[in-house]
C-alpha cells in the first residue's frame, strides 16, 4: 500500500472532479419526466415486471450508478488499490448489489411470501478505471405462479442502494395474460385508473407512512382451443375416399388387371 502522502496526492484531482460535478448537478435543472437514465450525485433504480404466458413473470432490475457514486464504489471495489477494477473485484461488487437487492426487494403473490433469486449480475461499464464514470448493473429473475388462475402480486423495493435518485417500475403486459387491476399502495383509492402501467419516485421514502408498492391482478389467458366446420370435416373425409379410389385403381392398371 502507498503512503498516505502519496494517497492524498493521487486523491486530490478525484476530489476536485467531485466538486466540480456536485457543482454541476446543483445549477443543472431539474427534469420532472422520469426515464432510465443516468444522473450525476445518485443511483437509480428502474423495475420492469414482464407478464409471460404459462403464469411466469420476469423482474428485470437495473442500476444505474451515478459518476460520483460509482467513483466510490469502484474505489472500494480495487482491493488491490491498482486503480483498475479487475474480473474478480467486479464480480464481488457486484455481488453486493445484488444481495442488497434480493434483501430489499419484496414480493408477495396472494398474500404469501415469494423468495427471489437472482441470476448471474451483468455490469456495464466503459472500462475498468476507478474514475469518475458512470455504470450500470442489471438483475433478473423468473417467478413461475401457478397457471390458468387470478394471480395478486405486490412487488416492493427497501433496497439499501444510496444516495436514491430516480426509482420507476413498469408492468409490461403480453397477449398470454389479462391485466384486471394495477394500482400502488395498500389498494386501489377512488377516480384512480384501473390499470396503470408505470410508477415514478424520486429520492428515499419521505416516511414509514409512505407506500410505494405496487399491486398486480391479472390471469393467464386460456388458449382458444380450434373447432372444424363440420362441411369441412365432410368435405375433407369425402375428398381423403376419392384419393383412396383413385390410388387403387392406378394400382390396379398398372398389373394390367383393368384395361385402358
Amino acid at each position: 500500500m502507498p503512503p498516505a502522502k502519496t494517497r492524498l496526492f493521487v486523491g486530490r484531482p478525484a476530489l476536485l472532479a467531485l466538486a466540480l460535478a456536485f457543482g454541476g448537478v446543483l445549477l443543472s435543472p431539474v427534469v420532472a419526466d422520469a426515464h432510465a437514465q443516468f444522473a450525476v450525485a445518485t443511483i437509480n433504480r428502474y423495475t420492469r415486471l414482464a407478464l409471460l404466458p404459462h403464469g411466469q413473470v420476469r423482474l428485470l432490475y437495473t442500476v444505474m450508478v451515478g459518476d460520483i457514486p460509482a467513483f466510490e464504489m469502484l474505489r472500494r471495489a480495487d482491493v488491490d488499490d491498482d486503480g483498475h477494477v479487475s474480473q474478480t473485484e467486479g464480480a464481488a461488487m457486484t455481488a453486493k448489489v445484488r444481495e442488497r437487492v434480493q434483501k430489499g426487494v419484496e414480493l408477495q403473490i396472494d398474500g404469501q411470501p415469494v423468495p427471489l433469486s437472482f441470476e448471474e449480475p451483468t455490469w456495464t461499464a466503459p472500462d475498468d478505471a476507478v474514475s469518475l464514470r458512470s455504470f450500470s448493473i442489471d438483475l433478473s429473475a423468473l417467478i413461475s405462479l401457478p397457471p390458468l388462475s387470478e394471480n395478486r402480486l405486490r412487488y416492493d423495493d427497501h433496497a439499501q442502494l444510496d444516495p436514491v435518485g430516480e426509482v420507476e417500475v413498469v408492468i409490461e403486459n403480453s397477449i398470454g395474460t389479462a391485466l384486471s387491476e394495477v394500482y400502488q399502495g395498500a389498494q386501489r383509492l377512488p377516480g384512480d385508473p384501473a390499470v396503470r402501467l408505470r410508477f415514478q419516485f424520486f429520492g428515499p421514502v419521505p416516511s414509514s407512512l409512505t407506500d410505494r408498492s405496487v399491486t398486480l391482478r391479472f390471469q393467464a389467458k386460456v388458449p382458444p382451443r380450434r373447432s372444424w366446420p363440420s362441411g369441412l370435416l365432410a368435405t375433407g373425409a369425402t375428398g381423403g375416399l376419392l384419393a383412396v379410389v383413385w390410388f387403387w385403381q392406378r394400382r390396379r392398371r398398372a398389373r394390367g388387371i383393368i384395361g385402358g
